[in-house]
């Protein structure tokens, strides 16, 4: 066999070996439905929790070190993210069905905007940053604008390959609890007084355009601090009369010596 003939069946080898891999790589993505609940409820002082739950086929959690490896890798992500001051995970197998249950707190949630540039989310299978997205947290006097923008389909690639009908049934819900009424959003549902924001968004919907979760709303006044703040102003202003009252008491009293 000539060189030639030896070095193109090594390319052929090597294409067939790529070959393979690729199919089997598109293999496990196809079977990749997910179905995934977020629900997040914020305080007026901006702080809140976030309980979030998805459910992936056990196929593929296996390859992550199936559920202790999982677990491990959120844990270590949680701990190492400043945005998050609380955290708590479970990742339980049941037939072929991996359920993660995930639970954050936070102090505030301009810090949420921080989440996409920690370095520990690179620790992660690149699928979990599609699925948190980008997302941009902006005040604007007492206005927070709030906007996130997820990519379902670029963490399922092989959903290209699968026909519309296999994502029946599979969803993305993101429910948002706000202290006071929204002033502006694009929910699929409105709720409480508009207090209450769900964007329930079909699977087969999710993986052809990005998810944009936007709404806008008036920071509550603190109350409570400027109750205290007006005490104190009070209690200053007291003491400012009581003070020029006393000297003028004196002055008077000296002017009659």
């Amino acid at each position: 066999m000539s060189g030639a003939d030896h070095e193109h069946n090594r390319a052929g080898d090597w294409s067939y070996f790529l070959l393979r891999c690729v199919l089997s790589i598109v293999m496990v993505l196809v079977v990749s439905c997910i179905d995934g609940h977020e629900e997040y409820w914020i305080r007026s002082d901006g702080s809140g929790r976030a309980e979030i739950r998805y459910q992936i086929p056990a196929s593929l959690g296996g390859a992550y070190g199936g559920d202790a490896g999982i677990q491990q890798k959120i844990v270590e992500f949680l701990g190492k993210t400043p945005a998050v001051s609380e955290s708590a995970c479970e990742v339980v197998t049941q037939g072929k069905i991996t359920t993660v249950r995930v639970h954050v707190g936070f102090d505030s949630v301009l810090d949420l905007s921080k989440i996409r540039a920690s370095p520990e989310l690179k620790n992660l299978p690149t699928a979990v940053s599609h699925l948190v997205g980008d997302i941009k947290v902006e005040l604007r006097g007492r206005t927070l604008d709030f906007k996130r923008t997820a990519d379902p389909g670029k963490a399922l690639p092989g959903s290209f390959f699968m026909p519309t009908s296999k994502f029946d049934g599979h969803r993305l819900v993101y429910t948002l609890h706000l202290p006071t009424p929204v002033r502006e959003s694009n929910a699929t549902r409105i709720e409480a007084g508009g207090r209450t924001l769900i964007w329930d968004v079909p699977l087969k919907n999710a993986v052809k355009s990005p998810v944009v979760s936007r709404f806008s709303m008036e920071i509550p006044i603190p109350w409570a601090a400027l109750s205290v703040a007006g005490v104190l102003l009070v209690l200053v202003v007291g003491c400012v009369i009581f003070c020029i009252r006393r000297r003028r008491s004196i002055i008077l009293s000296a002017g009659k010596i």
